[in-house]
């Protein structure tokens, strides 16, 4: 599926620097998975540039790809997506306890019926995110802390309606206990404003873990909110989580159970609770 692959690296006193080129081609009949009315046929080329700079404490990431769907012309709409992405990381030596970083991405999306036809599909896409990276000492121990507030903007072209900003803000702390225990804890919320409503997104997660030797016990609890400012959505999604895992010679034999309940104030209908049951084996060659 990925005919061409070019790889080139380099390493001097400055710094180094990694990148690698792929050019692809994914066939109608590997991603339609027999569906007639779907007809993706991909090919594209992508790069990723990866470079550190000071011994470490400048990490630069940029990537980029570009593909076209429907190269055969089977589907209804011919689409050119092209994305590009840059990321910087910081650890400096002077204040080793914090670590920012920034990122920036950009993706274009457009598509015609046919080479002379009106565009059926164009819009944009721009999102920005911040975060800063803590390690707070506490005796033998230290507390990790991570807080990262992003922006999307997106623009549709073609239905200017459709477009709207959104804002995030998200705190992850990891709190320092004697081993093998662990606790995390993330929260988060999210606004996105239209030109027809507002949506928010508000969630909480607890996770706790201990690991005595290759055994792995885990304990999770999440909460996730969304309401608008219309009524239309007002709901209410809990999860209780439990897992094992257990590791030796290059083999993993992990076991998963969860219990969803989701709440929906604006219609009980869509209301429901699931049980969920995953048992996965993995081995590493």
């Amino acid at each position: 599926l990925i005919p061409r692959l070019y790889k080139l690296g380099f390493r001097s006193s400055l710094g180094r620097a990694f990148l690698k080129v792929e050019h692809y081609r994914i066939p109608t009949n590997y991603v339609s998975l027999g569906s007639p009315q779907q007809r993706p046929d991909l090919q594209g080329w992508r790069f990723r540039l990866r470079s550190s700079f000071l011994s470490g404490q400048v990490l630069l990431r940029c990537g980029g790809e570009r593909y076209h769907d429907n190269v055969d012309g089977g589907g209804p709409v011919t689409t050119t997506t092209s994305s590009w992405n840059v990321s910087l990381n910081l650890s400096p030596r002077t204040l080793p306890e914090y670590s920012p970083s920034a990122q920036m991405e950009f993706v274009r999306q457009g598509g015609k019926n046919d080479a002379r036809g009106p565009m059926r599909l164009w819009n944009r896409t721009e999102n920005f995110s911040f975060g800063l990276g803590a390690k707070l000492p506490t005796g033998p121990l230290s507390h990790r802390l991570m807080l990262r507030t992003g922006y999307t903007n997106y623009r549709d072209f073609v239905d200017p309606s459709a477009g709207y900003e959104t804002r995030s803000l998200m705190l992850w702390t990891s709190l320092g206990l004697p081993p093998p225990f662990s606790l995390e804890f993330t929260a988060g919320r999210t606004v996105q404003r239209g030109s027809e409503r507002n949506l928010k997104v508000g969630l909480m997660r607890v996770r706790a873990m201990c690991e005595p030797g290759r055994w792995r016990f885990t304990g999770e609890l999440g909460t996730t909110s969304t309401s608008d400012d219309l009524g239309q959505v007002d709901s209410e999604k809990l999860s209780l989580g439990i897992g094992l895992r257990y590791s030796a010679g290059g083999s993993t034999l992990e076991f998963t159970a969860r219990l969803v309940r989701f709440l929906d104030e604006a219609s009980e209908e869509r209301s429901y609770t699931e049980p969920l049951v995953s048992l996965s084996w993995r081995r590493r060659w």
